[in-house]
């Protein structure tokens, strides 16, 4: 499967000149399209300093929801920041639009402003993503031919909640998974995620010359909880708790130095940081996760350690909608074997090689360049180049370094509640290999 991936983008990518050729493409040389003016925070704040400056600054007597067939209006309402009789100055609709599209359930946001005898009527018109997805899934690895199907929803019972359940098969392997996510219980500034995870596969851990120096089959069981609270539209945390399983199948008869098992129960913290400007589909600006966590042992067999780390993303807007992007991940603890990080194939460690590299600490920089490519009635690719360069260390064998450049795509689908999907190939400098990694990028 070593051309799996370069196979997949070129296929893609002379699809995509094809069908903008026939004319499928709504204008991918139309810069006013592609810039999706109506988004921008000086526009939307001249349409309504526009109306004040002919009208008064008048009371907003009503807030008109239209375009809705499956969200409650109340998930739009509470994110006006409104009440009736606040007058439209107090109205920043530049904010509203950016909470509304980190929703991620709207394809297209309209506001209007109308006078209605001593006050103003703000008419708010959306169109809906379709938000319920069935995720076939096909993947090749060196462990085989990999089935599944995932089901999203990110508009559960109309109230913008996330759920989601799927899992894989194959020959060798399964995995399973059920997430539920609430970002406003019972519509208020407290939040909740619930997830389970069940893996059955074939590890191996290897350095990034492809020298095997662990393999094994496990069981992994986790369940966490994390219950958390909005301070402002920029601040949340979350206190967190849990539990982990890791099993090994000692009966694999291709067993090399297999770790022990891990029982463990989990408590810790995550706050997180953001400040973001949206436009179609961009972003622009920080993004910053910190967390730690104590993992306690179910009984003196097993161990007890602690892990914490961050994630970090700061992004600018340049030439028209292009956009520059600095990341850095970084984590530590002294892990037991079978819960070691995988870091290789995820961002910051593209150019490592996929589901073999495991570490305890890890600290990695990425700069990427994005530039809006085609523009289509169903979405947009945009290109992308990247430099990366990190370390990793495992069992306190000293940091190893790696860097390298790398280039790709993304996908970004305008009518469907669905994450980014992106194929990347990077070439590792430090050992002269390339790598190919596909992911589908999660908001964190």
């Amino acid at each position: 499967m070593k051309y799996f991936y370069p196979l997949i983008i070129t296929v893609f990518l002379l699809a995509a000149h094809a069908y903008g050729a026939n004319g499928a493409v709504t204008g991918s040389i139309d810069k006013q399209a592609l810039t999706n003016m109506k988004y921008d925070r000086d526009f939307l704040i001249g349409q309504r300093d526009a109306f004040i400056e002919s009208y008064g600054d008048l009371p907003v007597r009503r807030i008109v929801i239209s375009g809705l067939k499956k969200t409650d209006p109340s998930v739009v309402l509470a994110e006006t920041g409104l009440k009736t009789g606040d007058t439209l100055s107090s109205f920043a609709p530049h904010g509203f639009i950016n909470r509304i599209k980190k929703k991620n359930l709207f394809s297209e946001i309209d506001i209007t402003y109308k006078k209605e005898d001593s006050g103003v009527v703000i008419e708010i018109h959306l169109e809906e993503k379709w938000t319920l997805i069935p995720l076939p899934m096909f993947a090749g690895n060196r462990h085989g031919t990999v089935y599944g199907l995932y089901l999203m929803e990110s508009n559960f019972l109309g109230y913008g909640k996330f759920l989601f359940a799927g899992g894989t098969i194959s020959s060798d392997n399964g995995t399973a998974m059920l997430g539920y996510i609430d970002p406003s219980i019972s519509g208020t500034r407290f939040r909740g995620n619930l997830f389970f995870t069940y893996r059955n596969e074939i590890y191996q851990h290897g350095d990034m010359d492809y020298n095997k120096l662990m393999e094994y089959r496990a069981d992994k069981r986790t369940a966490r909880l994390d219950l958390g609270y909005t301070f402002t539209d920029s601040f949340r945390w979350f206190a967190s708790g849990g539990y982990e399983e890791g099993v090994v199948d000692h009966d694999y008869s291709e067993a090399l130095n297999p770790p022990t098992d891990q029982k463990a129960w989990t408590t810790g913290a995550v706050a997180r940081y953001e400040k973001l400007v949206h436009y179609e589909y961009l972003y622009y600006g920080p993004k910053l996760e910190v967390y730690a966590f104590r993992h306690i042992p179910v009984s003196d067999e097993y161990e007890a350690y602690t892990t914490s780390g961050y994630k970090l993303n700061y992004s600018f807007r340049t030439f028209g909608y292009d956009r520059i992007a600095f990341s850095s991940n970084g984590s530590a603890g002294d892990r037991p074997s079978i819960f070691k990080e995988m870091i290789g194939g995820k961002p910051g460690g593209r150019t490592l090689p996929a589901d073999i590299i495991a570490a305890d600490n890890y600290i990695n920089y990425t700069l990427t360049y994005e530039h809006p490519f085609l523009r289509y009635r169903w979405g947009a690719v945009t290109l992308l180049a990247f430099w990366e360069h990190g370390g990793f260390e495992t069992d306190n064998s000293g940091m190893e370094q790696y860097y390298g450049p790398g280039a790709g795509f993304i996908v970004y689908l305008k009518r469907l509640a669905l994450p980014a999907m992106g194929f990347n190939i990077a070439n590792n400098l430090k050992t002269g290999t390339t790598e190919f990694s596909v992911n589908i990028g999660m908001s964190f």
